[in-house]
């Protein structure tokens, strides 16, 4: 990750969480953003998706095996993007684990058909 992709991935991670997350009122995910940006996604190995110069999704990696964040841009999603970069993590780290909320059914059928 650049210095200066904070904000870029930080709208990514805020739109795709308020989209995924219908479960959980908005004002989580916009109250926690600046820790998103300033704390967690710096703490963390995190590599980005870029297409034609731009920034369209991310993967955050913590403790050299756990999945702490992985994002596509809205607009982006289902181009491949999120595949590519569990397929990324897979080749860099030799196992990984995540977590996932039980009510994000859509995320849960995206990791178990990446074998998770």
């Amino acid at each position: 990750m650049k210095q200066n992709e904070g904000a870029a991935l930080g709208a990514i991670w805020l739109d795709a969480s308020l989209i995924a997350h219908e479960f959980i009122q908005p004002e989580y995910w916009h109250s926690n953003l600046s820790a998103m940006v300033t704390q967690y996604i710096p703490g963390a190995e995190t590599f980005v998706h870029e297409a034609e110069g731009e920034v369209d999704g991310f993967i955050s990696i913590v403790n050299s095996d756990s999945i702490a964040a992985i994002f596509v841009a809205p607009t982006r999603q289902g181009h491949g993007i999120g595949g590519a970069l569990i397929a990324f993590a897979k080749e860099k780290f030799t196992s990984l684990s995540l977590t996932v909320y039980s009510k994000n059914t859509k995320s849960r059928a995206f990791y178990e058909s990446h074998g998770f």
